[in-house]
C-alpha cells in the first residue's frame, strides 16, 4: 500500500464548502417561529441542528464565504434556538410527536451544536435571549447529569439498562462535556468523561458497539462518533484504540458504494444514501482518512441536498479532521468474516452477505418491522436485489427451499466455520434440515 501526501485543506474543505452549500435552501424552509417544516413546532428534526452553520458562517470570515456579519443569518439562528428554549420543560425535556407517538425527550442531538452556537454568538446576543438561551440549556444538562448518574451505577451497559439506545447515551455524554466545558462546570464533564471511558470498554472486539446484542450499522456509528468526540478532547488512548477498531469495522459492513449492509442486529434499514457521521474519527490515520473523503464523495454523489444535521456533522468533521497523509486503498475482496456472525463475498461486481443470527420479532414493536435481515445479495450497478427479512407478518421472508422444492421452514439461526478449512457456512431451519 503506497502513501500519498495531500494538501491541509484538500479534504476537510469539501465538509465546509458541502455545508455552505446548503444555506439557502435550508433557510427557505425554516418557519419564522423557527422550526422546520413540514409538521408543526413540537415535531421531532434534526434540522434545527442548523444553528450551528448558521453561527459559524456568521462569526467565521474566509474566503468564499458571504454571510460573514449578514444579519438575516444571525436572526435566524436566534429564532431557533429561541423556539427550543421557549419548548424546553422545566425538566429539561421537550414535548414531542413523531410518527403517531407522542413524549417528552432531551433532543441531545440537538443540544451538543447549540451550546456550540451560543459559544459563536453569545456577545452578538440581546442579554434576554441569551439567558433564556442558556436556562434551558442548563435545565435540559441537569437533566443528562442525573441520567449518566444512574448509568455509572450499573455494572453492565447495555439498552435494558439504559431504557434507550447505547449511541443515546454516548451522546448524553457529548452533549454534556459540551456543557461542562462551556459553563465551567467540573463535575459534568467529570460525570461524563467517566461513563465515555466506560462506554469506549463496552466497545466489542470486532469495533461495534451492540445496540440490541449484536453488530449494527448507523446507531454503532452514532456511537463512535460519540468515543471520537472524547479522543478529540481528551487525547486518551483507549478513546484513540477505539476509533481504529471502528473503521475496521466500517470498512467490513460497507458495501463498495459506501452505503451500509442491512442485515445486522435489527433496526437497520438497507439505505442507498451513506452516512456522514464521525467522518474525523478515521482522521487519525492515513487509510482512513482516505475512506473518509471517498464515503463524502460517495455520500455527495448519491444525495448532494443535505439537511440540517448533516451540514452540521459536516462542519464537525471539517474542524475536527486530522491532517496527515492519505494512504491509497482500495476496496476488500473475496470473503471477509464478522467473527462468527456474518460472512460477507464479494465477485466481480457482486456482493452476498448472510447472517446466521436469527432474532425474536417483538410483534408489538414498530421498530422491529422487516428490520432483522438474514441474508443480502447486492450488485454494484443495482444496489441490494434481495434482502432475506424476518418480518414478523411475513415469517418465511428469510427461508429457502430445497432443490426438491421442499420449504425449509423458518429460520432459527446457523453457524459459520471461519477458521475451518474448507470455510462454510450453515443455516438451521425449523423443520430440522440445515443448509450449508
Amino acid at each position: 500500500m503506497t502513501r500519498k501526501p495531500v494538501g491541509r485543506n484538500d479534504i476537510p474543505q469539501l465538509f465546509r464548502t458541502t455545508a455552505l452549500n446548503r444555506v439557502e435552501p435550508l433557510l427557505n424552509r425554516l418557519n419564522p417561529e423557527g422550526y422546520f417544516g413540514p409538521g408543526g413546532p413540537k415535531a421531532l428534526s434534526h434540522e434545527r441542528q442548523f444553528i450551528y452553520p448558521l453561527a459559524y458562517f456568521y462569526k467565521t470570515p474566509f474566503p468564499g464565504n458571504p454571510y460573514g456579519g449578514e444579519r438575516r443569518i444571525l436572526d435566524a439562528a436566534v429564532s431557533i434556538g429561541t423556539h427550543v428554549a421557549r419548548c424546553t420543560l422545566k425538566s429539561g425535556e421537550m414535548e414531542y410527536e413523531s410518527r403517531g407517538y407522542h413524549g417528552r425527550v432531551v433532543d441531545q442531538r440537538f443540544l451538543y451544536f447549540w451550546i456550540k452556537a451560543y459559544a459563536l454568538l453569545k456577545r452578538d446576543l440581546p442579554l434576554s435571549i441569551g439567558k433564556r438561551w442558556e436556562s434551558a440549556m442548563n435545565r435540559s444538562l441537569r437533566h443528562l447529569n442525573r441520567r449518566l448518574t444512574g448509568y455509572l451505577e450499573q455494572e453492565r451497559f447495555n439498552w435494558k439498562s439504559f431504557g434507550t439506545g447505547p449511541n443515546h447515551a454516548i451522546l448524553y455524554a457529548t452533549a454534556l462535556y459540551q456543557g461542562g466545558l462551556h459553563f465551567k462546570n467540573k463535575a459534568w464533564k467529570a460525570n461524563a468523561l467517566e461513563f465515555a471511558e466506560r462506554f469506549a470498554k463496552f466497545q466489542d472486539p470486532e469495533g461495534y458497539y451492540p445496540e440490541g446484542g449484536g453488530p449494527v450499522c448507523v446507531y454503532s456509528l452514532l456511537s463512535h462518533t460519540g468515543v471520537a468526540r472524547f479522543a478529540l478532547w481528551t487525547g486518551k488512548k483507549p478513546f484513540v484504540d477505539a476509533c481504529h477498531r471502528a473503521f475496521a469495522y466500517e470498512q467490513k459492513i460497507c458495501y463498495p458504494d459506501f452505503s451500509y449492509v442491512g442485515l445486522i442486529d435489527k433496526r437497520q434499514h438497507y439505505s442507498p444514501i451513506p452516512a456522514i457521521w464521525g467522518l474525523f474519527g478515521y482522521s487519525f490515520t492515513p487509510e482512513g482518512r482516505a475512506f473518509a473523503a471517498r464515503k463524502m464523495a460517495a455520500r455527495l454523489k448519491r444525495r448532494p441536498d443535505l439537511g440540517g444535521e448533516d451540514s452540521a456533522l459536516c462542519l464537525e468533521n471539517f474542524e475536527s479532521w486530522q491532517h496527515g497523509p492519505c494512504a491509497r486503498i482500495r476496496s476488500w475482496r473475496g470473503e471477509t468474516f464478522l467473527g462468527n456472525r456474518i460472512c460477507f463475498v464479494r465477485e466481480k461486481g457482486w456482493q452476498y452477505d448472510f447472517c446466521v443470527n436469527a432474532a425474536i420479532v417483538n410483534p408489538r414493536s414498530a421498530f422491529r418491522l422487516a428490520d432483522e435481515k438474514v441474508y443480502s445479495v447486492w450488485h454494484r450497478s443495482l444496489g441490494a436485489l434481495v434482502l432475506g427479512t424476518q418480518d414478523k407478518h411475513q415469517p418465511r421472508h428469510n427461508t429457502f427451499w430445497a432443490k426438491s422444492g421442499e420449504e425449509l421452514g423458518v429460520f432459527l439461526g446457523g453457524r459459520i466455520g471461519n477458521k475451518a478449512r474448507p470455510r462454510y457456512v450453515e443455516a438451521v431451519y425449523s423443520n430440522g434440515l440445515t443448509g450449508r
